[in-house]
Formats: structure tokens, C-alpha cells, sequence
């Protein structure tokens, strides 16, 4: 998929009480589910948590362009979340990014439920030294080492482009671990600080095609 500045990516990180879990959960996933049916220009939408209490939540969305984004804010399913939201997100946290890379199955994504995959993300600021190669690097590292990667997403903050987001998604966490050292000694070649985070996937779709 060819990357513009056009594309609106985000991630928001969502404070909720755990009690609120199982009705967030349940109509996050309605609101996702239904937009990857009905919205061609919304891409992809993860919803994850990184406490076992499930109160931290972190979400990413990715529409085409802005016209993508004002339909799907418009539609039933993400009013019926966002009156939701309003109500059990005691705080909130939004990062607009700009995409640099993308590997999703050609036959698109639609998680929910029980799921046992997880993301590795890390967050890292690119060395001086490197910035001007550091994106072609990652590219190539990204295309030829794969493995047991089920979806890969790279992106910088726009406000801070030196300052990226890598997101690798596992089908296990055995085989996220197995990685994540390797990441982590790769990365810290090039970038100072490098920190990472495991998010368990809650739902994840994405448009068959990218």
C-alpha cells in the first residue's frame, strides 16, 4: 500500500475501571466490526489492553484520508461507543502518527473474542546519525524478516519525526518472545531510548488488500 500524508493514523491510550471492561470491550468490538463491513476507508482498528485488569487500553485507527475518518465518526456504531466512552474513560491520550510501513495479510484481519495474540511495541527516538537512513533500514528489515509477524505497522509522531512506533503482532506469545530480544538489540543500534510494551489484542480488523 502506497503511504501518504493524506492517511490519518492514531493511537489513544484509554484509562477505565475494570469494572466497566466487559461493556467497552463489547461495544469496541461492535463499533469495529461493523465500520470494517461498512466503511471502505477505515483500514484498521486494534483495540488492546496492557494490564491483566484490562484498564489500560491502548487503540489504534487508521482511515484513508480525512473524508474516510468524518463517515466513520458519523455512523451509528461509533456514536453508540463514543456515548459510551464519555461515561467509563477516566482518562484519555491521543498521538497523531504519520504511517511508514505496513504488512497486513492480503486477505484482511477480523480478531475478537478469546484471542491469543498479542502486540510488541516499541517506542523509540531515532540517533541524529541515523535519521536520514534509518526508515530504509527498518523497511528492509521489515520485508525480509517477517517470521512469525501476523501484521507489522511502523509510524513516526508528526509532531516529533524522530521519534517512532513499531508495532509487530504475534498469533502466541511464545513466539513474541522469542523476538523480542532480537528487536530490541536491533533497534538500540539505531535509536536512544528504545522502550517496548506488550499489548493483548482485544479486537483487530483490518481491510482485506492493504
Amino acid at each position: 500500500m502506497q503511504m501518504n500524508r493524506d492517511m490519518i493514523f492514531r493511537r489513544y491510550q484509554l484509562e477505565i475501571s475494570a469494572v466497566d471492561r466487559a461493556r467497552f470491550v463489547a461495544e469496541g468490538n461492535h463499533n469495529m466490526t461493523t465500520s470494517l463491513a461498512t466503511e471502505p476507508g477505515t483500514l484498521t482498528m486494534i483495540a488492546t489492553h496492557a494490564d491483566d485488569a484490562g484498564t489500560h487500553n491502548v487503540v489504534f485507527e487508521l482511515y484513508r484520508d480525512q473524508a474516510s475518518y468524518q463517515l466513520h465518526a458519523r455512523s451509528p456504531q461509533f456514536k453508540r461507543y463514543g456515548q459510551l466512552a464519555q461515561a467509563v474513560v477516566t482518562g484519555k491520550a491521543m498521538d497523531e502518527l504519520q504511517l511508514e510501513y505496513l504488512n497486513s495479510p492480503q486477505a484482511g484481519l477480523n480478531v475478537s473474542g478469546a484471542s491469543t495474540q498479542q502486540i510488541l511495541m516499541f517506542d523509540l527516538t531515532v540517533r541524529p546519525e541515523w535519521q536520514a537512513e534509518f526508515k530504509a533500514r527498518l523497511t528492509a528489515k521489515l520485508d525480509q524478516d517477517h517470521g512469525q509477524v501476523v501484521a507489522g505497522y511502523a509510524a513516526t509522531f508528526r509532531d516529533q519525526p524522530a521519534r517512532g512506533l513499531l508495532l509487530l503482532t504475534y498469533q502466541q506469545s511464545t513466539d513474541r518472545v522469542t523476538d523480542s530480544k532480537a528487536w530490541s538489540a536491533w533497534l538500540g543500534q539505531y535509536a536512544q531510548p528504545v522502550t517496548s510494551q506488550v499489548l493483548t489484542v482485544d479486537t483487530m480488523v483490518a481491510q482485506a488488500g492493504l
